[in-house]
């Protein structure tokens, strides 16, 4: 969690600072920081509702484990 806020901060302080810049992404590690940065709250949304499915199922005694990190080892 505390990973988690730090990044949210961080990446919320760069998108802020990009949608006042104009400036055209140069280096492949420019475009592929950008694309990062956009693709991040897709990936965070989709990481959060596996991990909801996933108790779900628990609950309901679908599966063995509660979390998808448990469900990979």
């Amino acid at each position: 969690p505390y990973l988690r806020a730090k990044l949210e901060v961080r990446l919320a302080r760069q998108r802020d600072e990009e949608d006042f810049s104009i400036r055209i992404a140069q280096t492949r590690k420019e475009r592929l920081y950008r694309a990062a940065v956009a693709a991040y709250p897709y990936v965070s949304s989709a990481w959060q509702a596996w991990i909801f499915c996933q108790q779900l199922l628990f609950v309901f005694g679908v599966t063995r484990t509660h979390s998808p990190l448990m469900w990979f080892a």
